[in-house]
């Protein structure tokens, strides 16, 4: 006996044809893993917008940005400059960024 299986998809095409990519994300994912993804230009505009991840990436980006801002409000009295939070944030971004893209190249 063969039972059947179905399943309902989304297929976008763009003008250019191009094979559009899933993104892997961990399953968890944080906002740091999604500016990560995008820092790492692994993937372009289209393959973001493809796996639904746009408008994702753009409230990560401006949660980090208030999260930047109301640590440097606390922490400002204690002389902690804006360039060292920024400093900090960025540094740790790029780890991911580069273990993403070490992981995409084994």
């Amino acid at each position: 006996m063969i039972n059947t299986f179905k399943f309902r998809t989304l297929t976008t095409f763009f003008e250019d044809d191009k094979i559009l990519r899933s993104i892997q994300l961990p399953i968890n994912y944080k906002d740091s893993d999604l500016i990560a993804l995008v820092r790492s230009n692994l993937y372009s505009d289209e393959e973001i917008m493809f796996n639904h991840l746009a408008e994702k990436v753009d409230h990560a980006q401006d949660r980090l940005e208030k999260n930047m801002e109301h640590v440097w409000q606390l922490l400002r009295e204690y002389g902690v400059s804006r360039q060292s939070i920024s400093y900090l944030i960025n540094s740790e971004i790029e780890k991911k960024v580069k273990d993403i893209i070490a992981r995409r190249l084994t």
